[in-house]
């Protein structure tokens, strides 16, 4: 029997960080805090060794934050693992999600493996940044 977390918690979310990438491609990095509606979204290649190639920051108005926390919910962000582990596989992609909810951070993550929504996930953060996230 799988237990969903209730909706309230969705919007007892005051932040989240959201990062895709691999040492050797491109990456993404997004922090959206739900408390100032401030979101931070940035690109680059290696993990960032090589440093930023684009940065773009804006506001997120009260509409748009509901329609994140809606498809949040959809996605089933709370009830995803906390681990997906690959692991037979020494690069490839990594991600992480980082989730503040009362003052506390929820960790997921994963090495080439994710969650069945990740793709869902992905493109909720690509919508609601008005940039690319995968």
């Amino acid at each position: 029997m799988v237990v969903r977390v209730e909706s309230e918690a969705y919007r007892q979310i005051s932040g989240m960080r959201a990062y895709v990438g691999g040492f050797f491609g491109e990456c993404y990095d997004v922090i959206i805090d739900f408390t100032t509606g401030s979101l931070t979204w940035k690109h680059g290649e290696g993990n960032f060794t090589a440093g930023i190639k684009e940065l773009c920051e804006r506001k997120l108005d009260e509409s748009t934050l509901d329609r994140l926390v809606a498809g949040l919910r959809r996605v089933n962000l709370l009830d995803w693992n906390a681990k997906y582990p690959n692991l037979g596989i020494c690069d490839g992609t990594q991600w992480f999600v980082e989730i503040t909810i009362n003052g506390e951070t929820v960790s997921k993550h994963g090495d080439n493996s994710f969650p069945a929504e990740w793709d869902a996930f992905c493109r909720l953060i690509s919508r609601i940044s008005g940039r690319e996230f995968r």
